[in-house]
């Protein structure tokens, strides 16, 4: 789709659902930080130089974009030597379980039988949830595959969160750019979009939900206070699903900016990685965890609780 010059359009370009087709890509797409670059190249000549079938497993968060690379991944291999057929797990009937419980007990229990996902003879490419690697029972699974490759999720703000990471930041002013004419959105409500999420599917959600309330406020583009309110509305859908033990977690994950359960019984942390109000960054600093930047407006009131 062309860039928008108006609100209307902008709010049908930022639809929160992974690039596919090669027009999508050409229109939308932006190349991931030279610091922070996408694995997906490398994994490309991996596979295309590889003597034999090899086996990887793709780590990332929830929105951050995987299905996207995969599907770049998918665009950039020579389709004379390889038929591509990609799976979800979508497609089975989760009406009857937990998807999550699915998800961890096929990686985390699997890890008796896991090389039943190893003897496929093609190369295969597993998608598998960050989170799950934080349980000990992953270092079972992992020396099975040839390598396990990281999609690392972008901070928008340094380690210590005194420095905001400008090369980040034009990464997710890109996303925007590419989709809409930038006179329509106020420069300081773009920069507070990005610096209060910092996670590409959150903020393509906050850009969406603030796009359609200008337009209902009449405004010819997005001020602040749609922002706020996009953000604000999301925040709360975040809060009211926190426990007490949730809470005193994050302040502990807020401070030291490490995410550990006490113990293999203790799922806390897990449960907060999962849900994406917890989340684990890499840059220069080395990796580290911290609070979902959507959160930091609650941390006072959680501390006097």
């Amino acid at each position: 789709m062309p860039k928008a010059r108006n609100l209307i359009e902008a709010y049908n370009n930022f639809v929160v659902e992974p690039l596919k087709t090669e027009e999508e890509f050409k229109d939308f797409y932006v190349e991931r930080p030279k610091n922070a670059p996408s694995p997906i190249e490398e994994l490309r000549d991996r596979i295309e130089y590889a003597e034999s079938a090899k086996k990887y497993l793709f780590l990332g968060f929830r929105g951050c974009g995987k299905s996207t690379e995969l599907n770049r991944l998918f665009q950039l291999l020579d389709r004379d030597r390889f038929l591509i057929v990609s799976y979800s797990i979508r497609e089975l009937d989760v009406s009857d379980f937990d998807f999550r419980d699915f998800f961890g007990s096929m990686a985390l229990k699997f890890y008796k039988n896991y090389g039943l996902l190893i003897q496929p003879n093609c190369f295969v490419i597993y998608t598998f949830p960050i989170p799950l690697t934080f349980n000990p029972y992953y270092e079972n699974v992992r020396p099975a595959f040839d390598d396990d490759i990281i999609l690392p999720q972008l901070p928008v703000k340094s380690k210590d969160g005194k420095r905001l990471n400008e090369r980040n930041i034009n990464f997710y002013k890109g996303i925007v750019e590419k989709r809409m004419d930038l006179d329509l959105i106020e420069e300081n409500a773009l920069e507070d979009a990005i610096v209060s999420t910092g996670k590409t599917s959150e903020f393509i959600s906050i850009m969406r939900d603030a796009t359609i309330k200008a337009y209902r406020n009449e405004n010819v583009r997005i001020t602040i206070e749609e922002v706020g309110k996009a953000l604000e509305k999301l925040r709360r859908t975040y809060d009211r699903t926190l426990t007490e033990a949730h809470k005193k977690r994050l302040l502990e994950i807020y401070d030291k900016k490490e995410a550990r359960d006490d113990d293999t019984s203790d799922s806390t942390t897990r449960d907060l990685l999962f849900s994406l109000t917890a989340v684990e960054y890499e840059d220069e600093e080395g990796r580290w965890c911290d609070i979902n930047p959507l959160l930091l407006p609650l941390i006072e009131k959680w501390k006097r609780a």
